[in-house]
């Protein structure tokens, strides 16, 4: 595991309406597993390559460890909603176990997340729009020892540890990490990694700092850019990863990408959306 963030195991704030209300111990095990096939969706390309063949054992052997879990957990639910999600787990294990090449098991990955976000309801975004300015604060009590002041992970601390921490800066951040994700780790931390829990602090507080950590990558001064399209919701930018805002604005200039980037970082809708 390359990094805290990579594991990707994020926390969702679930809630149920009506006929479809889950137990909460299962929502809480449901969580995790979304944060585990968000894990593997994204990284099982580092283990496996499109002709099927290894490119990391150890990567791959994390990546059957992981799907283990999202199997066993979904089958030991006692629910018949849940016996196709279960159906569905049980084969995508089966068919890593064969080395499948990530074009064909990360849309199933994918597919098997959002039918579990459809059946149970799920909200993945903050209840109330996050702060920036508490962010940065707990940003500064909480991770600068290990992530650095500017989030490249380049401090006398990271450079003891194994793995290191990630630098959120990297091209790989920008491809897999959103505030989504990072709420979900700053939640249960990654064991066998330095990254501990953060739940002492509570939901708003964890999406203040998730959303802290993304605008990071960009520079807080922004110029001016025109309204010519229009701004994601917070919705959209809490499950949105750097990569997928720079998919939406791929026509436009380089500079008015940027722009428009640090923009919807830095200046957070006061609505939350769908």
């Amino acid at each position: 595991m390359s990094g805290w963030l990579l594991c990707g195991l994020v926390v969702l704030t679930l809630w149920a309406r009506g006929a479809m209300a889950s137990p909460p111990a299962f929502s809480r095990e449901l969580e995790r597993v979304l944060g585990l096939l968000q894990y593997v969706s994204s990284d099982y390309g580092a283990a496996v390559s499109e002709a099927g063949k290894l490119v990391s054992a150890d990567e791959f052997d994390e990546q059957l460890v992981l799907l283990g879990s999202i199997e066993t957990t979904l089958g030991a639910h006692r629910d018949a909603r849940v016996a196709p999600l279960a159906t569905e787990a049980r084969r995508l294990h089966a068919a890593a176990r064969k080395h499948v090449p990530p074009s064909e098991f990360k849309p199933r990955a994918q597919r098997l997340y959002r039918d579990i976000i459809r059946l149970f309801e799920v909200s993945l975004v903050p209840r109330i729009v996050p702060s920036l300015a508490t962010g940065r604060i707990l940003y500064r009590e909480g991770c600068v020892q290990c992530h650095g002041e500017d989030g490249r992970a380049d401090t006398e601390r990271a450079r003891t540890l194994e793995p290191r921490p990630t630098n959120f800066l990297s091209p790989q951040a920008a491809e897999r990490l959103s505030p989504y994700q990072v709420f979900n780790v700053l939640t249960f931390g990654i064991t066998g990694t330095a990254m501990a829990s953060f739940e002492t602090l509570d939901d708003a507080e964890r999406w203040d700092l998730a959303f802290y950590v993304l605008s990071l990558r960009h520079p807080s001064e922004a110029p001016a850019v025109a309204a010519s399209m229009q701004a994601p919701t917070l919705a959209d930018l809490s499950r949105a990863t750097d990569a997928d805002l720079e998919r939406l604005v791929a026509d436009r200039p380089a500079v008015e990408r940027a722009t428009l980037l640090a923009t919807w970082r830095h200046s957070l809708p006061t609505t939350l959306g769908e």
